[in-house]
């Protein structure tokens, strides 16, 4: 919401909007990039594979990333 974009607006200039793949999701992610763009905010947009949602992805990724550190 907007009063959502001002309070963040205090603390970061870019924000990264990672939503859901299903039509519900991709209308909110034009929705979040649209107040962005009215609050000068620069918005970055993750696309998640069909089927897959934030909790999922994050999990995901985070686990890869710690496999990957323990490689290393």
């Amino acid at each position: 919401t907007d009063a959502h974009l001002n309070l963040l607006s205090k603390f970061t200039k870019h924000i990264v909007s990672l939503r859901d793949s299903d039509a519900a999701g991709t209308k909110a992610t034009i929705r979040d990039v649209e107040l962005c763009i009215r609050h000068g905010i620069k918005v970055s947009v993750v696309k998640l594979p069909d089927g897959q949602d934030p909790a999922s992805w994050l999990h995901d990724f985070v686990e890869t990333e710690m496999e990957q550190e323990s490689i290393d």
